[in-house]
């Protein structure tokens, strides 16, 4: 049922075009016309200076870095490197508080040296 419909639209549409052929070439003409119309509005900028890199949000928009911006990318890297080292560290204390939580939980489901030297005098 679906197929047909749109079947059937397509051989409207194509219908349509054959028929009026004249009004669709008029409202292509005028549709192009616009558009062309719109071309003395395009602006280009070939300034070189607003060719170079921008901030936008703390983030480089280009790879291109202007001599000013390079104290910056430097402080940045750093503030990266310093938080890279702590994160790495953060996750080793991580791994050594996994190992020993694990370590609890195995003592205190492992039955005491009492349980089991009841278990056996009987």
């Amino acid at each position: 049922m679906g197929t047909e419909v749109k079947m059937d639209l397509r051989e409207k549409i194509t219908d349509f075009c054959l028929r009026r052929y004249k009004l669709v070439t008029v409202i292509m003409v005028v549709f192009a016309l616009g558009l062309g119309a719109l071309i003395p509005r395009i602006s280009v900028d070939t300034d070189p200076e607003n060719m170079l890199s921008k901030w936008a949000g703390e983030k480089l928009k280009t790879k291109i870095v202007r001599v000013a911006d390079r104290k910056r990318v430097k402080k940045a890297s750093d503030h990266y490197k310093s938080h890279k080292s702590e994160l790495r560290d953060v996750r080793v204390l991580h791994s050594k508080e996994l190992k020993l939580l694990k370590r609890i939980v195995e003592l205190k489901t492992a039955p005491s040296m009492s349980q089991s030297n009841k278990q056996i005098a009987p």
